[in-house]
């Protein structure tokens, strides 16, 4: 029941083991990082989406923000930005908006922003974290 409420709520398989702790049984769905062998189909078909987005930019993140991958074209358009914001990890967010990073060149800075905004808060508070 645990499990299907979590899914009929829409919340993230990573937290439905946090859940079923708090109700008393073993996590189902195991964490693992990007970076561990077993996932090299994974990482595969995600060079091959971000490259099939070449010319245009695209990156993949974590929940935090924080670039797991991204393309060349990513990694060109960030080339003007202060190092320390390309120190990883690397919040995405943060190259976006911050007056070093890629804010200066979005023409549209004042509106598009909130697209950034909103999707961090809407995270911040479906599970808070000091980090976000």
């Amino acid at each position: 029941m645990t499990i299907r409420l979590a899914k009929s709520l829409g919340v993230p398989i990573r937290e439905r083991n946090d859940l079923l702790l708090a109700a008393g049984f073993a996590p189902v769905h195991p964490h693992t990082d990007l970076d561990d062998p077993r996932l090299e189909p994974i990482r595969t078909a995600l060079e091959r989406i971000l490259d099939g987005h070449l010319p245009y930019p695209a990156v993949v993140v974590d929940r935090h923000g924080d670039l797991a991958a991204a393309n060349a074209a990513f990694r060109t358009l960030t080339a003007g930005a202060a190092p320390h914001l390309l120190e990883p990890p690397v919040s995405v967010p943060r190259v976006l908006l911050h007056p070093q990073g890629l804010a200066p060149r979005i023409a549209n800075l004042d509106a598009w922003a909130w697209h950034i905004i909103d999707r961090v808060h809407a995270e911040s508070v479906r599970k808070p974290d000091d980090r976000l």
